[in-house]
């Protein structure tokens, strides 16, 4: 039983209110859970247990992705509904944003509640998915952006491997896992967040199959683009050609047109300022020495 307070995940600060406890935390989240309340948090989360967040939803529906969630649109702000395989014909998870995405409220179905005693006990509904999505609306506006991509510092420097499913993320992480002057930031999920010194990229609690997740962060270096092949080689790449790799792997919210332009713009500017490369590389271990080689080398 863990009482979370403010999760910090990217540099963005999710505080709950409230006096709900939750159970069920993912040891991935550990690193990323802060007791200490900042001063002025980016985001508050006040988390209602209800029994009826499955009422029908008001509002104009804007998206929907398969059934994972919805989102639909009103004056003032936005909700957005979390589905569970399971409960196809029910909301587990509504959430209501305000139009600036500074705070939030979050409706949890009475199946999330585990105990009623001297108080409520929930499964945690702060976490991946609806974690996720939520700090890609909040980054959006904040000169920031999730993607899919492996983060590995090299001499405190990081460098990106975007790629969608299978592109070969969770490999080189094992493959760079444990190398001196190496250190996986995670090996699915990577914030990077532009800021007066230029861009900055975060480990997530978003794992893939390597289970890798630090809560670190570090300057970016460099953005490669994962090719499995039968040797270590890399490719120089210009932004126009890096921008078709790069676009499947970043999160998008395509149903809000600030948040969509937000992204694309923060992309465009991404790609112009960050040395872009492709990377063939080969399993048998050695890309580990072949990319600190070429690191050391780097401007």
């Amino acid at each position: 039983m863990i009482e979370l307070v403010n999760l910090n995940v990217g540099g963005i600060s999710l505080v709950k209110t409230g006096d709900l406890v939750f159970r069920e935390i993912d040891p991935l989240y550990n690193s990323f859970l802060n007791l200490a309340v900042p001063a002025d948090p980016d985001f508050r989360v006040n988390i209602l247990p209800r029994l009826d967040a499955d009422r029908p939803l008001q509002g104009t529906r804007v998206f929907a992705a398969a059934d994972v969630y919805e989102v639909f649109q009103r004056e003032g702000g936005g909700r957005l509904a979390w589905k569970h395989p399971k409960w196809p014909r029910e909301y587990l998870v509504q959430v209501e944003t305000n139009q600036d995405c500074r705070s939030m409220v979050m409706h949890c179905h009475e199946d999330l509640v585990l105990e009623r005693a001297d108080r409520t006990i929930l499964a945690n509904p702060l976490r991946y998915p609806v974690d996720q999505l939520l700090l890609m609306l909040i980054l959006a506006r904040r000169q920031g952006a999730v993607i899919h991509s492996a983060g590995i510092n090299f001499f405190d420097r990081t460098c990106l491997f975007p790629g969608i499913s299978g592109a070969g993320k969770s490999t080189i992480s094992r493959l760079c896992a444990g190398k001196r002057d190496m250190e996986i930031l995670s090996d699915d999920r990577i914030i990077v967040k532009q800021d007066d010194d230029g861009f900055r990229a975060y480990g997530t609690p978003w794992s893939g199959e390597a289970g890798i997740a630090v809560n670190r962060s570090a300057p970016l270096a460099a953005v490669f683009f994962l090719k499995k092949g039968e040797e270590n080689r890399i490719t120089k790449l210009s932004p126009a050609e890096a921008l078709k790799l790069l676009l499947p792997t970043v999160s998008i919210p395509w149903f809000d047109p600030a948040g969509r332009d937000g992204v694309l713009n923060f992309c465009d500017r991404l790609l112009s300022a960050t040395p872009l490369y492709k990377l063939s590389f080969t399993t048998d271990g050695t890309v580990a020495d072949f990319l600190a080689e070429f690191m050391i080398k780097a401007p």
